[in-house]
Order: structure tokens, then C-alpha cells, then sequence
């Protein structure tokens, strides 16, 4: 019986790589899954500024991550808040998206729905968690966003629910 040798594959510089850039910033692709990647990610956020919870479903029911973010750190619940789809943002809180994931500038969809006066998303979002005493990187409130931007009914039901 011979023995054969028992080799654990040492890393080489080709399969570790640092960067020099800040983590988790935006780096270039590097090759054509980095790139596939990318496009994938774009057509996803697409998808959610425009509505398209017909085929955003069989992409997140295939794994696609719910909270997955653009670089400035917009979540798909961010992006379909901000452009008024009441139905994808019910369907990524069905699917289990965080109701407060903060963009770059600390800003949470609750209020991007407090400020263009949203106020059946405003509703779901504090349905699903939101947190209606978050503050931007500013220390501004969603109520104080809602009242700046003359979205009074948004403003009036983020008062009652902060008083009570």
C-alpha cells in the first residue's frame, strides 16, 4: 500500500488580497462575476424605485438578501419608500426587511415617508418597528422632516404616536 502525501494548498499572493481603500467602499470589479454582480445589485434597485415587486418576488424568494444596499447605503425599503410604492415596501417587510435600516446620512425610510407625507407607508413602516424617534446625522426626527417639508398629516401622526 503506498501513502500519498497530504498537501494543504499554501495562500499565494493571487488568492489573498488587501485593499487600501476604506472598508466597504465602493471598489472597481475586478472581474466578470464582480461585474455581473454589480448589475445584478443595479437592476434589483431599479426595481425598487420603480415598483417592481412582481420581479423583485422570485429574486429575494431565491436568496437575494432584503436589506441589500446601494453605496450610499439606501436599502430596497429605502428606495420604494422614497418613490411612493406602497406595495413593495409591504412586500419587503413581509419578506422580513429591517424597518430602520439608515442610509449614509443616518436618514431611515420612515422618514422619507414622513417627508413626502406617505402616510400609509409611514403607517407600515411603524407597523413593522419603525422607529419614530431616530435622528439623521443632523439630529432631525422624522416628525421634525414631516413638519419642515409641510407633510402635516404625516407630522400629526408621528406627534400622536411620540405622545402617547
Amino acid at each position: 500500500m503506498q501513502r500519498s502525501a497530504i498537501t494543504t494548498p499554501q495562500p499565494t499572493e493571487t488568492q489573498v488580497t488587501m485593499s487600501d481603500q476604506k472598508p466597504g467602499s465602493p471598489q472597481p470589479p475586478e472581474n466578470q462575476k464582480d461585474e455581473d454582480a454589480i448589475a445584478l445589485a443595479q437592476g434589483l434597485f431599479d426595481l425598487a424605485r420603480n415598483g417592481g415587486t412582481h420581479m423583485l418576488r422570485p429574486l429575494l424568494e431565491a436568496g437575494v438578501p432584503v436589506d441589500i444596499r446601494t453605496s450610499d447605503g439606501d436599502s430596497l425599503l429605502m428606495l420604494a419608500t422614497g418613490h411612493g410604492h406602497v406595495e413593495t415596501v409591504r412586500f419587503l417587510l413581509e419578506k422580513g426587511a429591517n424597518p430602520n435600516p439608515a442610509n449614509n446620512q443616518l436618514r431611515t425610510p420612515l422618514m422619507s415617508a414622513a417627508m413626502t407625507n406617505q402616510v400609509e407607508i409611514l403607517e407600515l413602516l411603524l407597523e413593522a418597528g419603525a422607529d419614530p424617534r431616530a435622528a439623521d446625522s443632523e439630529g432631525v426626527s422624522a416628525q421634525d422632516l414631516a413638519q419642515a417639508h409641510g407633510a402635516t398629516d404625516a407630522a400629526q401622526r408621528l406627534a400622536a404616536r411620540n405622545d402617547g
